[in-house]
């Protein structure tokens, strides 16, 4: 059984803000890692609402639409609970 890394808020904003202390670690240590990486669902609009507040609407767009266009690939790939589909969509259309 492969290892797998529960990935938090705090990690995905830092990944989305380049002025962030921890955007370098946190991109180094992912991109370095063969774990999967388990992000809780409820984590996503707590990641939305920090993006927006701190980098902007613009911002939050973007994160919202990198699933659709391909941006969160390995080693960004998230595996989330099934529904996480419907709140990508859900986010899409009110954006």
């Amino acid at each position: 059984m492969r290892s797998a890394i529960l990935v938090d808020t705090g990690a995905i904003y830092a990944l989305a803000d380049q002025d962030d202390t921890w955007h370098e670690p946190v991109k180094f240590f992912l991109e370095g890692s063969a774990h999967s990486l388990i992000v809780p669902v409820t984590v996503l609009p707590e990641v939305c609402y920090l993006i927006n507040t701190y980098l902007g609407q613009q911002a939050e767009r973007r994160f919202v639409a990198a699933p659709a266009n391909g941006e969160l690939t390995r080693p960004y790939c998230f595996r989330t609970f099934p529904d996480v589909c419907g709140f990508w969509k859900s986010m899409k259309t009110l954006t």
